[in-house]
Parts: structure tokens; C-alpha cells; sequence
């Protein structure tokens, strides 16, 4: 049987009372009977993510200044991880005419594509030095990154990134 609740006497709040086996009381209802249902489904394991990701990049940068965008990646597994990776500067997207894109505007610098092992438990970063040739959304070239071992995307920048470029 659910306990009783009492509340204190105001008038700005309506007291709402309902006659019948259970006004002015809470809690749960016993119900006799009641046979528990139970869904059977495929078996699984949930496993912990093998990665962590980290996109670090400069606040604002400004046209002509060289600035840093770095990806940093932990091995979260105690195996060898072989990723590879690639900095894809050309885009499909031509619909946003406001924007300049990052082939004809930015200037990158740092490898960009390539095989990189991961010892356990090991950070590694992802550096790429870039500077802006014009003020405005300045796109930024797409990073992806995937797992020999697990043959799965780490990283895949399918939607554009942007800059916003101060003067």
C-alpha cells in the first residue's frame, strides 16, 4: 500500500482530494499479478572506446600569422595500434559561396598522409601549421584517420570545419 502524503494548508495552492482507496497518498501501487515480460535480443558486449580524440586549434586566427591545428590521440588499448591518416584538402561542397575555399586560401604545412604506430596506452599529436591568405569562413581541410587493427574510422571530418579569419 503506497504512504500517505500530507501537505500543509495554503491557500494560494488548490488541495486537490479524491475520494476512492488511495486519495492523498503516493508512492507505488501493488499490483497483484503481474508477470515480469522480458525481451530476448542478440548478446553483446560493450567494450570501451579504443581511442580518445582531442581537436586543439587556435582561437582566432588573423591573415598572414601562422597557426597551429593539432589532433591528439591516446591509445587506450594495451595492444599496438597501426593508424593511418590523411589531410584531404579538396571539397565537394560548393554551395556556400560565402566561403573561401581552404585549396585556394590556406597554406598547410606538416605531413599529410601517412602511417603512424601507437605503442599502448601512448599519446601522439597530429600537428599542422597553417596560415590563412584572406580574411572571412575559411574552410579547413577535412582530417581523417582509421585503425589497421580495428578497421574502423578514428577520425572522419565529413562535415567541413571552418575558420573564422580575423584581418
Amino acid at each position: 500500500m503506497p504512504c500517505g502524503l500530507t501537505l500543509t494548508p495554503d491557500e494560494s495552492i488548490p488541495v486537490i482530494a479524491t475520494s476512492g482507496q488511495f486519495g492523498m497518498t503516493h508512492g507505488p501501487l501493488c499490483l497483484p499479478d503481474v508477470s515480469p515480460i522480458i525481451f530476448y535480443g542478440p548478446q553483446c558486449k560493450v567494450l570501451n572506446a579504443p581511442f580518445t580524440v582531442k581537436l586543439r586549434k587556435a582561437p582566432s586566427p588573423k591573415v598572414g600569422v601562422p597557426f597551429c591545428v593539432t589532433y591528439e590521440i591516446k591509445n587506450n588499448t594495451a595492444k599496438n595500434q597501426t593508424l593511418v591518416y590523411s589531410l584531404n584538402s579538396a571539397h565537394t561542397n560548393t554551395e556556400d559561396r560565402g566561403t573561401i575555399s581552404s585549396t585556394e586560401q590556406v597554406l598547410i604545412n606538416g605531413k599529410v598522409k601517412g602511417e603512424v604506430q601507437l605503442s599502448p596506452f601512448e599519446n601522439k599529436s597530429f600537428l599542422f601549421s597553417c596560415m590563412s591568405m584572406a580574411a572571412g569562413k575559411v574552410r579547413c581541410p577535412n582530417f581523417s584517420l582509421s585503425s589497421s587493427r580495428y578497421q574502423t574510422l578514428v577520425i572522419n571530418d565529413v562535415n567541413d570545419r571552418y575558420f573564422f579569419v580575423l584581418p
